[in-house]
């Protein structure tokens, strides 16, 4: 049997008092992961009504509850962060566990990264629905030394262009390909103000580059569009700190 979902939990509820299906009892007695989430999700007792968070299962609710054991990847980590501002189960998950367990290093820089992401839209008049979820793609050395390095993530807008962004220490680089840029029209959000047109252009791509030490907000649009697509960058101190230090690939 696969790990129970967050729909399987919720179903729990409605048994009450009656003994649950064989396969669920065995594979709790059986697999640690499930008993575990089991014990968060019913503490301090089975209780009459579920509680805040606990709804259809989605996908995600298994790496918010890896994050609390301090063990995502952080290619699955950058996603869940703006997943987490979109999502009202895994959101109401992790608070879930926020407030019954003490949060590990994973756990406090995701909260940290929300409470910042949040000011940030709300400054910029966003809806947290319309961010952009990227995925690390690479990690490599910028110095022979592996002191400092390059972290790079990739995603496509709506017209299908792949875009990339790329993080060292000092700046965040924005890039897409000219050629498949078309009508699209780019705004950033720098220092509480939007910043129209694609500022550089070299190497057959366009783009601009923003300050690597906080959170920038890229709106890509075309014609009409007024949603477009919105991408967070992420404060290049907190990816390193989210890799933990190491930049293994």
């Amino acid at each position: 049997m696969q790990h129970l979902t967050m729909k399987d939990y919720h179903a729990l509820f409605d048994t009450q008092d009656a003994p649950y299906p064989p396969e669920i009892q065995e594979h709790l007695e059986t697999c640690g992961r499930c008993a575990a989430v089991y014990n968060i999700v019913f503490a301090p007792a089975r209780v009459e009504e579920p509680p805040d968070g606990i709804g259809d299962c989605c996908a995600y609710c298994d790496d918010v509850y890896e994050t609390f054991r301090n063990r995502l990847p952080l290619g699955r980590l950058i996603p869940l962060m703006c997943h987490l501002m979109r999502c009202e189960v895994c959101g109401g998950f992790f608070h879930l566990l926020r407030e019954r367990e003490a949060p590990s290093p994973q756990a406090l820089l995701a909260e940290e990264w929300l409470e910042s992401a949040g000011r940030t839209l709300e400054s910029a008049g966003r809806a947290r629905e319309e961010i952009a979820v990227c995925q690390v793609t690479s990690l490599h050395a910028r110095a022979a030394s592996g002191g400092d390095v390059v972290i790079e993530e990739t995603g496509r807008l709506k017209s299908g262009a792949t875009f990339t962004l790329k993080y060292d220490p000092v700046r965040t680089v924005f890039r897409v390909a000219t050629a498949s840029i078309g009508q699209t029209r780019l705004r950033r959000y720098v220092d509480h103000r939007w910043i129209e047109g694609w500022s550089e252009t070299e190497g057959g791509q366009s783009g601009c580059t923003l300050k690597s030490s906080g959170i920038g907000i890229l709106h890509l649009s075309e014609p009409d569009d007024a949603v477009g697509t919105i991408i967070l960058t992420m404060p290049y101190s907190l990816l390193r700190r989210a890799s933990g230090g190491d930049y293994a690939r």
